[in-house]
């Protein structure tokens, strides 16, 4: 899957969606900022995509805070409410 369709997705309101990317999980846009907002305060990266040809923003934190249960994919979905 491509980063402009990873924004696309990200795009809708309707759903949440995290990205596995290697050793990492990854959301993009609308999806970034509301996880900064209501699970936890992560950095926001922001750069130019050519192929998208917009600023994207993104966020990552590694697979293991799941595995660890640092956090879990049940509290973040009902902290965002999906």
């Amino acid at each position: 899957m491509t980063i402009a369709e990873k924004v696309q997705v990200s795009a809708d309101k309707t759903r949440f969606t995290l990205f596995k990317e290697g050793l990492f999980y990854k959301c993009y846009n609308e999806d970034a900022m509301m996880f900064t907002q209501k699970v936890r305060a992560y950095k926001v990266s922001s750069k130019f995509v050519k192929s998208v040809g917009a600023e994207v923003r993104s966020l990552g934190f590694p697979a293991s805070e799941i595995e660890k249960e640092n956090l879990k994919l049940q509290a973040i979905s009902e902290a965002i409410q999906a």
